[in-house]
């Protein structure tokens, strides 16, 4: 591991390891058909992860947004895609084909590495990181602008 990534990974266990928080608030989510939630985790009034969830018809989606010194610093995001639709049929509705993970390192609001489980490990184009590295600041921001509405 990079000697850049250490301290993020680092902040990320420390907060993964969190037990009891001071604060935690859960919202609905409506973008999807199926419906979501977006679950804001506080330590000390300092908010340190968001975890959201996106259900869909044929799969859901997890992301998980880690702060740093206030600071937008890692993303999970997992997208599990279902064998067959969720109304197919009850038994085998929720068997998982796939899971795809993506993990993205940021370093003073830049996404600085992804790490995708279905690529070959190596390093992804500037201008596919730009993008990426605005869906996700986009996404973060607008969970926090949850926070403001009642």
């Amino acid at each position: 591991m990079s000697e850049t990534l250490k301290p993020i990974r680092k902040n990320y266990e420390k907060i993964k390891s969190i037990t009891k928080w001071t604060k935690i608030d859960k919202r609905k989510l409506k973008e999807t058909t199926e419906g979501g939630s977006a679950t804001y985790y506080f330590n000390k009034g300092n908010l340190k992860k968001i975890e959201v969830i996106y259900y869909g018809e044929t799969g859901k989606k997890v992301s998980q947004y880690y702060t740093m010194k206030k600071e937008l610093s890692f993303v999970i995001e997992k997208t599990f895609n279902y064998e067959k639709p969720i109304m197919t049929d009850t038994i085998n509705a929720v068997e998982i084909a796939e899971i795809v993970k993506e993990e993205s390192f940021f370093k003073n609001g830049e996404l600085i590495r992804q790490i995708n489980n279905q690529d070959c490990g190596s390093p992804f184009a500037k201008d596919y990181l730009l993008e990426e590295q605005s869906r996700i600041i986009n996404n973060y921001n607008k969970l926090k602008n949850r926070l403001n509405k009642k």
